[in-house]
């Protein structure tokens, strides 16, 4: 079976269920399918569009994504869904003890800051701690693969490597000047790192010290939308 019509912008894989896809569309819906038999197995028609970001908790139970509205949303196939509001968000990441959802974002409109949260995966709408963390737009997050540093990009140029036990910043560089970082991977191993922005340029960094360890140049007039290393 297709997706319903419209603009796939989010894909998820279940955590515990590899068969399990989740789709988001533009049109608002939310489906789950089968990758197996191709069959869906159940959908939910929100009356906003939903936006580039999903990821399934943990246990696999629950998908938070992003939506047309400032919001962050969870949601459950068979629950109501949860939702946690704030100006902009441009990225989401899980932590892996499945428990904190950390969100950049730009909130300049509600706090006067552009954002950098962690909030609780069981209950979106708290916001447990907080931070400026950048000088403009939160772009991306993501975690270690020992779930030890959480790295931020943002349109400030800044990439930033958290402790998050004390959520202190180890260490913080700067590139892609003067129009900031866009796209942020780690490696499966945790060692390094690949960003990218709108300067036809991948910048690759050792992800214990920040220095930076090469460059890759990308076609003259293109920039990478996203990025990702191979699992081997």
């Amino acid at each position: 079976k297709e997706p319903t019509t419209g603009l796939i912008t989010c894909l998820a894989f279940s955590p515990r269920q590899s068969h399990v896809l989740f789709t988001g569309s533009q049109t608002g819906y939310m489906q789950w399918w089968n990758t197996n038999t191709s069959q869906l197995i159940c959908e939910h028609a929100e009356s906003n569009p939903l936006g580039f970001f999903a990821s399934f908790s943990k246990d696999g139970k629950s998908v938070h994504l992003t939506t047309g509205k400032p919001d962050i949303a969870t949601w459950t196939p068979s629950l109501p869904n949860s939702s946690a509001r704030i100006a902009e968000i441009w990225s989401i990441a899980i932590a892996q003890d499945g428990k904190t959802l950390a969100i950049g974002a730009d909130d300049e409109l509600n706090t006067n800051h552009h954002g950098l949260y962690l909030n609780n995966t069981d209950s979106p709408a708290t916001t447990r701690w907080s931070s400026p963390g950048h000088q403009a737009t939160v772009t991306t997050v993501a975690y270690s693969s020992d779930g030890q540093s959480l790295f931020t990009t943002g349109l400030d140029s800044k990439l930033t490597r958290w402790n998050t036990s004390t959520m202190k910043s180890e260490w913080e560089v700067e590139a892609h000047t003067p129009r900031g970082i866009r796209e942020l991977a780690v490696s499966p191993d945790g060692m390094l790192l690949a960003t990218s922005g709108l300067d036809g340029v991948v910048h690759l960094w050792d992800a214990s010290t920040g220095k930076s360890v090469g460059k890759l140049p990308v076609k003259t007039g293109i920039h990478p939308i996203d990025l990702a290393f191979h699992p081997n």
